[in-house]
């Protein structure tokens, strides 16, 4: 076997650039904190590294979503709560006036300018928009105003047909609202005005007495038209939708949690998959450096040594 002068540096260089591409690899990591800088060190890793990244980010969106629902979910219970509120004062005047045999003409159409005002107060809460000016009881048609008179000055439902749904996790939707059509409208009723699938909205129970307190005692009779019953039902309506609402509420919670938990732990994956260890890196950059001297070293006295030395 021949060993030459310039093979027995070449050794000396190939050894020393070894220890220096260790050398670097380990300084790298110290650098970033990070086991695998690049996709051709570990793909493997590199492949799970980008996998666990993106479970998080759909996740953290879910997290968005919940907090989004929770905003309108709250708009509308609140909204429900004033609309109870106003069916009460209603209800109120309406037995006040049944009752009693003291009421007269002027105080009927006190009652009626306040049943008029009660209305456009509930027709104002049908129309409630959240802070991203989005109709909540319109349904799909969230840009557009759920409720709105017609000819005959009454308010009828314009909105969609579709409830709204948010994803809050991989397999799990939660509605975000209610449709109007559902609160205010197809709210069950005996009376003999009620429509063909026996529902009646409770703006036409409202208008209906209205035109009672203006006078029109022939058709709009409360005990003929069952008008107290209505406002039960349209009351029955409203806390019908806030237990949903309510039972919404408690699933956004519990899904937060849920998903807090998934995040941290796959963070803690993805933390031992990619995160440096410290302690072992700086020990290997030691042992690298050590390494490197020897190389160097060796190579020092190698370059000054010639074959022609031993002849």
């Amino acid at each position: 076997m021949r060993i030459s002068t310039a093979w027995a540096q070449q050794m000396s260089v190939n050894a020393m650039n070894t220890q220096q591409s260790k050398l670097a690899k380990v300084q790298q990591q110290i650098s970033t904190g990070l086991k695998v800088s690049t996709p051709a060190e570990d793909p493997a890793a590199a492949v799970r590294v980008l996998d666990l990244n993106k479970t998080i980010s759909k996740t953290d969106q879910y997290q968005s979503n919940i907090s989004t629902a929770r905003s309108r979910l709250n708009v509308e219970e609140s909204a429900l709560d004033t609309g109870s509120n106003i069916l009460f004062r209603v209800q109120e005047l309406t037995i006040q006036a049944m009752s009693s045999a003291i009421v007269n003409s002027d105080d009927r159409l006190a009652i009626k300018f306040e049943i008029d005002e009660l209305t456009e107060q509930l027709a104002g809460i049908a129309n409630t928009q959240n802070a991203n000016g989005e109709f909540i009881f319109a349904g799909e048609l969230s840009t557009k105003s759920p409720f709105a008179k017609d000819v005959n000055d009454q308010y009828i439902y314009q909105g969609g047909t579709v409830q709204r749904s948010l994803q809050i996790g991989d397999t799990r939707q939660v509605a975000d609202g209610d449709l109007g059509i559902n609160v205010f409208e197809n709210i069950s009723s005996t009376s003999p005005v009620a429509d063909i699938n026996d529902n009646r909205s409770i703006f036409n129970t409202m208008k209906a007495l209205s035109d009672w307190f203006n006078g029109d005692f022939a058709d709009n009779d409360p005990e003929v038209t069952n008008i107290l019953g209505d406002l039960d039902g349209a009351l029955n309506s409203f806390l019908q939708a806030r237990t949903s609402v309510g039972g919404r509420l408690n699933a956004l919670d519990n899904q937060e949690l849920q998903n807090e938990k998934f995040v941290l732990d796959t963070k803690t994956t993805l933390s031992e998959t990619q995160d440096l260890d410290y302690a072992d890196a700086i020990s290997q950059f030691h042992l690298q450096s050590t390494a490197l001297q020897a190389a160097q070293q060796t190579f020092s006295k190698v370059n000054k040594l010639s074959l022609f030395d031993y002849l």
